[in-house]
């Protein structure tokens, strides 16, 4: 990101800086795959930084000989004085060395002097002195293309809208809360909502997302599309819409960090859904030229504040990859965040969360909190389930606007080493073994559990997808949540 971003971020830099003092040889491994040379790499980022450009904003090669030799004089230099500091004051209890006090200024003063030449070269605007900068830790934030959107109507003129800004380092949730009045009173209006329950009385056409798949649809296909049962996993919801296409929503339950490709799929549909390119080659030079942009909103819900720190590994992920989506399509698409209850912005102050489903809307975008009878949770439950213990790294494709459908794509799964032991487990020792919070867990998540193993140990995979793993299963609605095999 430092190498491009222009213009260049001075704060970014100094990370990159430390790390290549710390990690030489990593550093310079990434520097090769820009085809920078070694002799002055750790400074050739200085070039848009520095007091005395030359022609274009740009240091001719022996300025930035000058400087990189300066560099590393300057480093070598800083360490010696720190280490001649403190010997001295390892010293300084010995009463025979009279000229300690003497000694310590003298280093302590040089290695300052150090120090503030680079910060005033590297942070002009930097008003603190250099003392201090020795060991802060810089609060780093980067400018996105994400949008933070308040509104208490349908209409998008009276939305309230401010950028977003990430932080480098440290926690997103901690960040987004403390920094966004605009996310702080979407998120308090979206969680002190009521929840909203699901049976098999409920009239609306449902369609339900498992952990792990991703589904697409159209105000024709469904009324609600929804998920829950997260603790740690987030669940992603974008509905988009555009004068050349139907609105477009999309809702995924993800569990993990490695979806980078699933979720930038998920944008791309929607902008192939309101016809901005005929074919992937062209996709990019036909989206850049259009003129119309396609407006999405973005509700993510999930996590709390856990031990082990997962959920805020995937709310960092995923704010960060959404950042870097917006940038690459910024001239076709806008990205505006409506809500994000993630993470401590979801925790109910006793490591605990408050949200654990969301459903949108299909008809209007509304997004609630959701709570669905397994009854009414889509067919071939178990089958989806036992997809979380198939060792995947993407998100299973469930439904498409292309058709009210639902569609199971074959998948291999097989009986796992100490499956049967896993089942004689009591609960207690069970919940432990096989879930990432097993402290906020529901009161039926080991018998879901139970279910879904019984279900891989008793039915191979080939009974369901055919002998060669090659037959997708294919269901179609027969009233407002029932479905019925059509192949």
């Amino acid at each position: 990101n430092i190498f491009q971003t222009r213009p260049l971020d001075p704060y970014a830099l100094k990370l990159f800086l430390d790390f290549w003092t710390y990690f030489p040889e990593a550093a310079t491994t990434v520097l090769h795959a820009f085809r920078v040379d070694d002799n002055w790499s750790q400074l050739l980022l200085l070039m848009e930084q520095g007091e005395n450009n030359k022609v274009n904003g740009n240091f001719t090669e022996s300025d930035m000989l000058s400087i990189g030799e300066q560099w590393r004089k300057d480093v070598g230099g800083l360490k010696y004085w720190q280490k001649k500091e403190k010997r001295i004051r390892s010293q300084s209890s010995s009463k025979f060395n009279s000229t300690t006090p003497t000694n310590i200024a003298r280093a302590y003063n040089q290695n300052t002097k150090i120090i503030q030449r680079w910060t005033k070269f590297l942070f002009p605007n930097y008003k603190k002195s250099a003392r201090h900068l020795k060991n802060e830790h810089l609060h780093v934030t980067r400018k996105t293309y994400l949008y933070a959107v308040s509104s208490n109507s349908s209409s998008h003129t009276d939305d309230k809208e401010s950028a977003i800004t990430l932080p480098v380092r440290g926690r997103v949730d901690d960040h987004l809360i403390k920094s966004s009045a605009t996310l702080r009173e979407s998120c308090r209006n979206f969680l002190i909502k009521p929840v909203r329950s699901f049976t098999k009385e409920s009239p609306e056409r449902l369609v339900y997302i498992h952990q792990g798949e991703v589904g697409h649809t159209l105000f024709s296909h469904c009324d609600i599309i929804l998920s829950d049962m997260a603790t740690t996993c987030h669940i992603l919801a974008l509905q988009s819409e555009s004068s050349s296409g139907t609105p477009m929503t999309t809702l995924a339950h993800i569990d993990g960090t490695f979806y980078d490709d699933c979720v930038h799929n998920m944008v791309t549909a929607h902008l192939y859904h309101h016809e901005r390119c005929s074919s992937q080659e062209k996709r990019s030079e036909q989206l850049r030229n259009t003129e119309e942009i396609v407006r999405m909103e973005i509700h993510v819900v999930g996590g709390f504040d856990d031990e082990r720190s997962l959920s805020v590994k995937i709310s960092s992920w995923l704010m960060h990859l959404l950042a870097a989506i917006a940038a690459r399509y910024k001239d076709v698409l806008k990205i505006c965040i409506k809500t994000c209850a993630i993470s401590s912005i979801n925790d109910n102050g006793n490591a605990s969360p408050i949200g654990r489903g969301m459903g949108i809307d299909v008809r209007t975008g509304e997004a609630f909190l959701a709570k669905v009878d397994m009854a009414v949770a889509g067919p071939a439950q178990q089958l989806r389930m036992a997809h979380v213990w198939a060792g995947r790294d993407t998100l299973s494709v469930v439904k498409t606007t292309a058709s009210e459908r639902i569609c199971i794509e074959p998948f291999m799964y097989d009986v796992f080493p100490n499956l049967n032991l896993y089942l004689k487990l009591p609960d207690h020792r069970m919940i432990k073994r096989t879930s990432t919070s097993p402290d906020v867990e529901e009161s039926n998540f080991c018998s879901d559990v139970r279910k879904t193993l019984r279900f891989i140990r008793e039915i191979d995979c080939t009974r369901v997808f055919g002998p060669s793993v090659d037959h997708p299963l294919i269901f179609a609605r027969v009233s407002n949540n029932s479905w019925k095999r059509v192949n």
